[in-house]
This record gives C-alpha cells, sequence and structure tokens, in this order.
C-alpha cells in the first residue's frame, strides 16, 4: 500500500533532476546510465528486471534479495573471531576475500586450514536508510532518472 500511494503520481517525475541524488547516494557503489562503481549490481537495465516498487522496496530492505556475486559472507577462524566480506575468489587451498568494497586493495588471502566456517550472512552492503535523508519528490526523481532506460 505504501509503494502504491508513494508512486501513485503521474508526471510528477523528472529523470533530469535525478543524476544529482543519484551521484550523492548510488553512484559510489553502482553503475547507471553508464556511471558510478560496481560495489553493488548494474543499475542500468533495473527498470526491465524489477517493477517500479520492486525497486523501491529493495531500496527500503536491500537484503530482500542478495546478488550472489554480492553477497556477504562470514569467515569464522580457528585462531577465534571472524571476517566479513565478500568472496573474490576460491581455490583448494584459500579463499580470497574482499573486506572493504570501496578501498582499492586486493582481496585477503586466508587459507582453508585456518576456517572453522564459512556462512552467507543474510544482510546487504547497501546501507538501510538511504531513502530516509530524501524528500519524496527526490526519490521520485532517483527512480526516474534509474528508469530511464525503459
Amino acid at each position: 500500500v505504501f509503494v502504491y500511494n508513494f508512486f501513485n503520481t503521474r508526471g510528477c517525475a523528472t529523470a533530469r533532476a535525478g543524476p544529482q541524488t543519484y551521484t550523492r547516494l548510488c553512484s559510489a557503489c553502482h553503475t547507471a546510465q553508464s556511471k558510478g562503481g560496481t560495489v553493488g549490481p548494474d543499475l542500468t537495465e533495473a527498470s526491465s528486471r524489477l517493477s517500479l516498487s520492486e525497486m523501491i522496496r529493495h531500496t527500503i530492505a536491500p537484503a530482500l534479495a542478495i546478488d550472489p556475486q554480492f553477497q556477504i559472507h562470514v569467515v569464522d577462524l580457528v585462531a577465534g573471531g571472524s571476517l566479513f566480506g565478500r568472496i573474490a575468489k576460491e581455490d583448494p587451498q584459500a579463499i580470497y576475500l574482499i573486506e572493504n568494497p570501496l578501498a582499492l586493495e586486493p582481496p585477503r588471502k586466508i587459507w582453508r586450514k585456518d576456517i572453522t566456517r564459512t556462512t552467507k550472512a543474510q544482510l546487504s552492503t547497501m546501507p538501510r536508510g538511504l531513502l530516509n535523508t530524501l524528500k519524496r519528490r527526490q526519490i521520485l526523481d532517483l527512480m526516474a532518472y534509474i528508469r530511464a532506460d525503459k
């Protein structure tokens, strides 16, 4: 109901006003209109994959569905403690973990003999509440910009 009521306004969103919001909130991690980062999924064709209501739901609750290539893993260590990050690659002897996807550092190599278990975390690297900083019109303009390919 919230999504329907929120977006039940024809003609009020404009893709021209969305780039500023996209650049400020999204471009460090996502690509849209050939601009942005690769930490999160490419939003260029989001409008063909997701309806408008699905896009807003996934923005409000980013852990609803996590693309496997962006899945965060918890790596429990034999020595105690845990590491969190995205697995960049695996081989029979080690896994390579990206702990901070915004840092330009190579993945951390963790020997399998040093790992007690690896589990998928039910969380997203995308922070919750990003839309809380925006006014209604800014959200509509952002979605119009992302969906401009449609």
